[in-house]
């Protein structure tokens, strides 16, 4: 860093600011927050800031633009409270009662997840591979028709015909959970 560069002057004008100012800048953000650490917090953002930011509009005599210096901080400050507004303390909505885990539910779910996925394997074996494999394709991922028939390069009614078959099949051989 030479004694011309710009970072060279931010710096001499950081030490002056932090010798001649630093208690004003600390008053003005107590003034804003009422307690000592946050205070302290928003001038160090303020430090880090010119220190980084390197401008020379921000310039004025031997330190820095002061009432820009207050603005910062009053603005940082508002920021941040409206950043503690927008979040939601969870436990305020925590569900208290507690229900009994159902294994059987459970099972019955895992017993139809496999159900579709053994009828799944043996269609690849019959006429109805095609409709299989696209229904595979389409609800076990997030493709959407239109994406999956240009891959493809089928119609988008082809598609949801050859998905919508299995799903009847599918119907018709494997009990759904959800019913019960």
């Amino acid at each position: 860093m030479t004694s011309g560069s710009l970072e060279w002057e931010n710096n001499q004008r950081l030490n002056i600011l932090y010798t001649n100012h630093n208690d004003w800048l600390r008053a003005v953000a107590y003034k804003l927050t009422g307690n000592y650490d946050e205070a302290v917090d928003l001038v160090s953002e303020l430090y880090i800031y010119l220190a980084e930011k390197c401008n020379k509009k921000l310039f004025y005599l031997d330190s820095f633009n002061l009432q820009y210096l207050r603005s910062f901080i009053s603005s940082r400050f508002i920021n941040s409270r409206k950043r503690g507004n927008k979040q939601i303390n969870t436990d305020t909505f925590r569900d208290t009662s507690v229900e009994e885990y159902d294994v059987e539910e459970d099972q019955r779910f895992e017993t139809a997840y496999w159900g579709v996925m053994t009828e799944l394997n043996e269609m690849k074996a019959t006429p109805l591979w095609v409709s299989g494999k696209l229904f595979e394709l389409y609800h076990y991922s997030d493709t959407t028709y239109e994406t999956l028939a240009k891959g493809i390069g089928i119609s988008k009614s082809t598609c949801f015909l050859h998905v919508d078959k299995t799903k009847q099949i599918l119907k018709q051989k494997v009990k759904n959970p959800f019913n019960d």
